[in-house]
């Protein structure tokens, strides 16, 4: 089980503070969003009656009256400021989330520091036991051999070694390729 970090950590505050603040924003952009569409469908449905306002302002003028038309302005306007204030958001959105990475980065250095050693002994154990079964499979070979080589014609013996893992005189076995792998990313758990 992997150690956790305190939650009175620097780095732990900052990373709640950081991502609190990026869930701020996407609230406020997910409002503006939603009085977006509110905005423009009331602009529509305005913009459907005004243009039966305007063909009656325009008979009105026709016989002779005065008819005024009717304005959607003050709506685009409404419309223009929520649009201005969601690209805002959206670029602030997008920092904070550069932040948030930076921050989670850093809480990840820490986090791995604290795990080293468990991880450490995790990779020793498991190069240990990929050791144990390669000298395990090589035995067994062995063994076989050993059996063939006195004269044995029919042997009982069912061979169970794993195959998957080879035998460390393999080069291309998985066993040896896993002892590079520890040499190469874990020096500390070579065995």
């Amino acid at each position: 089980m992997a150690i956790k970090t305190d939650d009175k950590h620097p780095d732990v505050i900052a990373l709640r503070t950081e991502e609190e603040k990026s869930q701020a924003l996407q609230g406020d952009r997910a409002k503006e969003e939603e009085k977006l569409g509110q905005l423009t469908q009331l602009y529509m449905s305005r913009k459907q009656s005004n243009k039966q306002a305007l063909l009656e302002a325009e008979a009105d003028r026709l016989l002779g009256g005065t008819g005024t038309l009717p304005s959607a302005d003050n709506d685009l306007k409404d419309i223009e400021a929520i649009e201005h204030k969601i690209a805002v958001l959206d670029i602030a959105i997008s920092k904070q989330k550069a932040e948030v990475d930076k921050v989670r980065s850093r809480f990840s250095v820490h986090l791995c520091q604290i795990n080293r050693a468990q991880y450490v002994e995790i990779e020793r154990r498991i190069a240990k036991a990929v050791q144990e079964l390669a000298a395990a499979n090589e035995e067994e070979i062995r063994f076989f051999q050993a059996l063939l080589d006195a004269g044995c014609s029919s042997i009982s013996f069912r061979p169970m070694r794993i195959n998957a893992i080879g035998i460390m005189a393999d080069d291309q076995s998985v066993a040896r390729f896993h002892e590079r792998e520890v040499k190469e990313f874990c020096p500390e758990a070579a065995a």
